[in-house]
């Protein structure tokens, strides 16, 4: 089981150009993005459950059973844009066929930063001394997604996601939050705050 506590955002069509150089460019005292990777995953269709997720990348086998825990009070802000963090817990699986419910596939082209701890902030670990996050035993993860849909529609994402012990994933978050802040992002539109799970269960494909 992987812990995490998280913040996204969706947003109709494309990233503003601005934002989006200033997302992967390197800065006077961080690297650049990771080079952006495109996937298609498989997910089950719900349009009652929106604390539940259940995908399968289209490449692989396992299936990943991702469900929210619970959503806190406080809100944290990211630019112009505010939403309420969530802790998520994700279960890998092989025992589970998705092949007999109803899946859409969604293709993603993301990007990807990714922070460590690093008292009592957080340090950007460049991608070419990167760790396999799948080895890494906390730290946060920063996205930004382009997303077409089954009927081709466009959409982006803007995710942070920290993961780890459940007493430092908040401060992880939080720590990610504020570097990521202190860049001076140019502020993009306000967005949907709302999980992977919660933005599919709106779709109606």
């Amino acid at each position: 089981m992987r812990l995490s506590a998280e913040l996204r955002w969706f947003w109709n069509g494309e990233p503003a150009q601005e934002f989006d150089r200033w997302f992967v460019e390197a800065g006077q005292s961080w690297p650049h993005a990771k080079p952006a990777k495109t996937r298609l995953d498989d997910y089950l269709v719900d349009h009652q459950q929106s604390a539940l997720s259940i995908k399968k990348r289209s490449s692989g086998s396992i299936v990943e059973i991702k469900g929210l825990i619970t959503a806190r009070h406080q809100t944290l802000r990211f630019a112009n844009c505010t939403a309420h963090t969530e802790l998520w817990a994700k279960w890998p699986i092989s025992a589970l066929d998705l092949s007999s419910g109803r899946v859409v596939a969604i293709e993603k082209q993301r990007r990807m930063r990714s922070f460590r701890a690093n008292r009592p902030g957080v340090r950007e670990v460049p991608p070419s001394s990167e760790e396999p996050s799948t080895q890494a035993a906390s730290g946060c993860n920063v996205e930004l997604t382009r997303i077409s849909g089954p009927d081709k529609s466009s959409w982006w994402t803007l995710g942070f996601e920290a993961f780890g012990a459940l007493e430092e994933v908040e401060d992880l978050l939080a720590a990610t939050l504020a570097e990521m802040n202190r860049r001076k992002p140019p502020p993009p539109t306000r967005g949907q705050a709302c999980s992977y799970a919660l933005w599919l269960a709106k779709q109606r494909w």
